[in-house]
């Protein structure tokens, strides 16, 4: 998963770089980082994960699931956010999509590995004031102590033949 992950990020780093959209310097292998979150929750979910290439980026959305929401079933936007520190849910303000829901991998800088932490709905996060956090990015945060337990989005999955 490993070496296929890096593959990937260097392909869309580089044409990042061409197209003059980039992600953001958060720290060595961000994007390799990102592709091994969304990697995982694939895998945990038994969906696929798009792993091709989007010049503008895939616009907050990295899979959709349905999900049985207030009694009907729902095609709900779901959005990794993978992070080697995994103390807190970080999403830029001006991008939280408030039907959306925001999960929280945790990847091990070393290993490798990944963890799902938790997540919440983006209203949840749109509720939270923006702060400057890390550096110079205005993000809107939500600590892991404050993040949903996973095995609730697996109970509300619905599975389709």
């Amino acid at each position: 998963m490993t070496e296929l992950a890096v593959a990937i990020a260097e392909r869309r780093d580089s044409r990042h770089s061409k197209t003059g959209r980039f992600q953001r310097f958060l720290g060595d292998n961000t994007t390799e980082i990102g592709i091994l979150g969304e990697q995982y929750f694939a895998e945990q979910f038994n969906v696929c994960a798009d792993l091709s290439f989007k010049p503008r980026g895939d616009g907050g959305k990295d899979f959709s699931l349905p999900l049985l929401v207030k009694g009907e079933i729902e095609n709900i936007a779901i959005d990794v956010k993978t992070s080697t520190i995994g103390s807190s849910l970080l999403v830029e303000q001006g991008l939280v999509k408030k039907k959306c829901i925001y999960v929280l991998v945790h990847c091990n800088k070393d290993t490798k590995k990944c963890g799902i932490v938790g997540w919440t709905w983006g209203a949840v996060l749109l509720a939270k004031e923006p702060r400057k956090w890390p550096r110079h990015i205005v993000n809107h945060v939500l600590s892991k102590k404050e993040l949903r337990d996973i095995t609730e989005i697996k109970t509300r999955l619905i599975k389709q033949c």
